[in-house]
This record gives structure tokens, C-alpha cells and sequence, in this order.
């Protein structure tokens, strides 16, 4: 018993140690983030460009699939664009199996008679997903600049000459814009997703610019120079993050990417967990491909070794999952079997959670402080709150995300799910929709997670009982995390059921 328990305690004190790591390093690019906007460095409104003498001109690539709530609103927003007609074409690259088609055929027609260059285009197949969809359509094309954006985006009328103008400097071959959100207010969730999220279109991509380190293409409300595609071998479908990938290749060439915070675009978060859980196995699962693919050419380029390390830190990031598992079942045992004797593995351990909490609260507080989303809070407190329920939910998700971790570093295939939209953009969800999602998405992951949590509140009782309190904190942020998880994930499911036999 004494072996079983000092592996453990290893186990988890390596564990925390490298999740800390990771934190230090999310702070340090807040650090350069928050020097940046307070000297009006790359994130300064002053460094906005002239528009060019000529304009180019530019293929605007809308994949879409089975988006029937969202399509005709991405139609009709991407039709208001103020640039020169003869300059502008629209694809429509429609993989969609449902409804979606009479949709957009009736859209494209109407915006077509009215004189847009617009184009619905089918392949018959979904070979190589997204990334497919968006080699097939740049093969029909030539323009010198692509926008793309995905079907919950609302463009602005001026975003493509607002975004092309940075093209002037021959080195950039991709500009990405930051993300607003639609329903940011729908429900806790959406709070702290967008909590999330704008801390990653502040922090993270101007920290790594500010830096001068490579930063990445996030698969939509961008423009890249269809030159830096090609030379960095085009889009490839062998990672669910297509863009993430094409990212490194284009800058491991020597292409520059050039995050603009000032420029943004509406756009929809998940609204249920369900959603959430199906779009964060994508994103990690595809991190870890990514990783896989790119670190040796990484540490073989030229590029300095901070840009190598911060790189290899940006996609390895999504391994925090994995670690986060491990430490969620470690928390079984020990909280039965440490004991004060343990303290010189007990207290650094401990030392490097908190460590890694009060980093990421910094990092959360650089980020409202700074950035210029719109759903930041100057409220300490706020910032203090979200980012514990940040945490929680990010232990309490790590079980399917651990998996994904683990086929992306094995390379196993699977297929490309899109991230369901019920939000119209006019306060309105799609209930039918989203409950018929939810009930085709349950899993042998949920029963999973209830196990685990399960023994997670068993062991805590436990060690009540036994009056071992040294873990019990430790073992109670365990447990909350995936019975906060599991409770929302239960509800939703209830929900969905009724609304199914309510529906007969």
C-alpha cells in the first residue's frame, strides 16, 4: 500500500508541476500582451494601415454544413461587403445533407440576380471535411486574398478592406480578426466561454505576436494570401484543426501572421454542454494532431529557441486535459491514503495548484483589463469567480478530452464534427434542434463521468469520516468539477427527453 501510494503522490505531483508550468507560460504572454498595449505596441489603433492604391482581388469561402438556422443571415451579411464588385466572389461551399441546400440555392439565386458573383458549390462527398471543402474551392479559383468565414459569423460591411489594407506589407500571408460573441449573456455557460475566449484574442494571440513568436489562424473571420497557402502546401486534412496546422507550415516558410484585436466579428458560443464537450474534443483532439505533425519541423527550423519553445507550448497546450484527468483520479486514492508523513510531496504539490490558479486569475484580470472585448468586467470578484468556474469546468470536461489527447498524439482518424448553431442572432434558440442534438450526443462518456464522480464523492467521504483532511480541499475541487459537469450534462438530457416526448 505505501508503494501504491508514493507512485500516486509522484504521479500528481508531476502532474500539477506541468499544468503550473503551462500557467507560467500563459502569464508570460500576458505580461507581453499587457507591455504591448500600454506602450501602443502591435494591438495600438495607430498602427492601422492606409488603404492601398489598388485594391486586390478576393475569394470569400463560406463552408457550410447541415446550418440551416444560420446560412441565410452569413448570406445576407456577406452581400452588404463594400468592396469593388468586379473584385469579389463568394463561394458557397455546401457540404450540407439536410435542408441547408434549398436554403442557400434560394439565397445565392436572390443575391446573384442583384449582381454578386456568388457561387453554390457542391461536392457530392464530405472528403476531407472542411479542409476539402476549402482546397476544392480555391482549385476553381484565383483570386489573390481568401476570407473565410464559417456559418454563425456576421461580418461587418468593411471588414474585407479593413483586413486587406495589412496586406500592403509583402511578408504577411494571414490576418486574423478577433471573435465577438452573439449570446454571450445566454446562460452561465456562454459567461465562461466568452470569459475564455476573449482571454485567447487577448493573452494568447497578442501575448505570442507582441512577442514576435508564431501565433495561429483560428479557421474563420480571417484573410490569407493564397501565395503563403500555397507555398506552405495548401490545406490538408490529416488534423481536424486545419487552420492550426496550416499556421505553423505557413510560418515555418517564413510568412508572417498578423493579429488584429481592433477588427472583430460577431459570432454564436455553444449554448448547451453537450455542445461544448463536442467541440473541445475537436479542438484537442486537433492540437495534439497538430503536434504530432509540426514539433520536429519546429525544432529543426532556424527560428530562435523561445519561438520553439512557445510554439511547442501552443500546441501541446491542449495535453493540460490529459493531466487534468490523471490529477482528478489520483484524488481517489490519495485522499484515503496521504497523510501529514507525505508533506514533502504534499506541499509542493499543493503550492503548484494554487500557484497555477492565482497565475491564471492574473492572466484572466490582464485580460479584461486590457483587451477590448466586450464582455470584460473590471469587477475583481467577477474576474475571481468566472475563473474558479473556469477551472472547474475544465476538470470536469477533461475525461473526453484525455481521450482525445491520446488519439490525436496516436494519430487515429475520426470523423470532423461540426460545432452545432441554435442561435439566430434575434435572442431566439432553436429548441427542437438543439434537444434533438443533445439527445443523439449522449454517450458512454456521461455513464463515465458519473462513475468517476461517484468515487470522487465516495473517497472525499471517506476521508471525512476517517478525519484525513490534509487533501480533503484537493479532493473537493475534484468532485465539484464533475458534479458541476454532470449536473448540467443530467439536466440537459432530461430536458431533452421531455421536449422529445412532449414533441409526440
Amino acid at each position: 500500500m505505501m508503494i501504491v501510494k508514493i507512485i500516486f503522490l509522484y504521479v500528481a505531483l508531476i502532474c500539477s508541476c506541468l499544468i503550473f508550468f503551462y500557467t507560467i507560460n500563459q502569464l508570460y504572454l500576458a505580461f507581453l500582451y499587457s507591455r504591448a498595449r500600454s506602450k501602443g505596441g502591435a494591438s495600438n489603433r495607430s498602427s492601422v494601415p492606409d488603404e492601398p492604391e489598388k485594391w486586390p482581388t478576393v475569394l470569400v469561402q463560406l463552408p457550410v454544413f447541415n446550418e440551416p438556422h444560420v446560412v441565410e443571415r452569413l448570406l445576407r451579411a456577406v452581400s452588404k461587403f463594400d468592396y469593388p464588385l468586379d473584385l469579389l466572389t463568394v463561394q458557397v461551399l455546401d457540404d450540407s445533407t439536410d435542408n441547408t441546400t434549398d436554403i442557400v440555392d434560394k439565397v445565392v439565386r436572390e443575391l446573384a440576380a442583384a449582381g454578386l458573383d456568388i457561387r453554390h458549390m457542391r461536392r457530392g462527398n464530405r472528403d476531407g471535411y472542411k479542409a476539402g471543402a476549402l482546397r476544392y474551392g480555391m482549385q476553381q479559383d484565383s483570386s489573390e486574398f481568401i476570407a473565410i468565414f464559417d456559418a454563425d459569423f456576421i461580418p461587418d460591411p468593411d471588414f474585407i478592406k479593413k483586413t486587406v489594407a495589412y496586406f500592403q506589407s509583402p511578408d504577411i500571408g494571414l490576418v486574423q480578426t478577433r471573435w465577438l460573441h452573439l449570446n454571450a449573456d445566454e446562460s452561465l455557460l456562454t459567461r465562461l466561454l466568452a470569459f475564455a475566449i476573449d482571454s485567447h484574442f487577448s493573452v494568447e494571440q497578442g501575448g505570442r505576436q507582441a512577442g514576435g513568436y508564431f501565433t495561429n489562424f483560428n479557421g474563420t473571420a480571417g484573410v490569407l494570401r493564397r501565395k503563403a497557402i500555397e507555398e506552405a502546401g495548401g490545406w490538408q486534412d490529416d488534423c481536424l484543426t486545419e487552420d492550426l496546422d496550416l499556421s505553423f507550415r505557413l510560418q515555418l516558410k517564413g510568412w508572417r501572421i498578423r493579429f488584429v484585436e481592433q477588427i472583430s466579428t460577431p459570432s454564436e458560443l455553444p449554448a448547451n454542454m453537450s455542445a461544448i464537450k463536442s467541440q473541445q474534443f475537436r479542438w484537442t483532439k486537433g492540437a495534439c494532431e497538430t503536434a504530432r505533425k509540426n514539433l520536429y519541423n519546429l525544432w529543426a527550423s532556424d527560428t530562435s529557441v523561445m519561438t520553439k519553445f512557445v510554439g511547442s507550448a501552443h500546441m501541446l497546450n491542449s495535453c493540460a486535459f490529459f493531466l487534468l484527468f490523471i490529477m482528478s483520479l489520483c484524488a481517489i486514492p490519495l485522499v484515503l491514503l496521504a497523510s501529514a508523513d507525505d508533506a514533502s510531496l504534499l506541499i509542493p504539490m499543493m503550492a503548484a495548484q494554487l500557484g497555477g490558479q492565482l497565475c491564471m486569475v492574473l492572466v484572466y484580470w490582464i485580460s479584461n483589463v486590457r483587451s477590448e472585448a466586450e464582455f470584460r468586467t473590471s469587477s475583481l470578484w467577477k474576474i475571481l469567480t468566472r475563473s474558479v468556474l473556469l477551472a472547474l469546468m475544465q476538470i470536469g470536461i477533461s475525461m473526453g478530452n484525455a481521450g482525445a489527447v491520446i488519439q490525436g498524439m496516436l494519430g487515429r482518424r475520426t470523423e470532423f464534427v461540426r460545432t452545432p448553431k441554435f442561435y439566430d442572432g434575434a435572442g431566439r434558440t432553436n429548441r427542437r434542434h438543439e434537444m434533438k442534438f443533445i439527445r443523439e450526443s449522449i454517450s458512454w462518456q456521461l455513464f463515465a463521468e458519473a462513475v468517476v464522480f461517484c468515487l470522487l464523492l465516495a473517497s472525499t467521504i471517506a476521508g471525512i469520516w476517517m478525519q484525513n483532511y490534509i487533501l480533503l480541499p484537493y479532493a473537493i475541487f475534484m468532485t465539484a468539477s464533475y458534479g458541476m459537469i454532470l449536473a448540467w450534462s443530467v439536466k440537459e438530457v432530461v430536458s431533452s427527453l421531455r421536449h422529445s416526448a412532449a414533441s409526440n
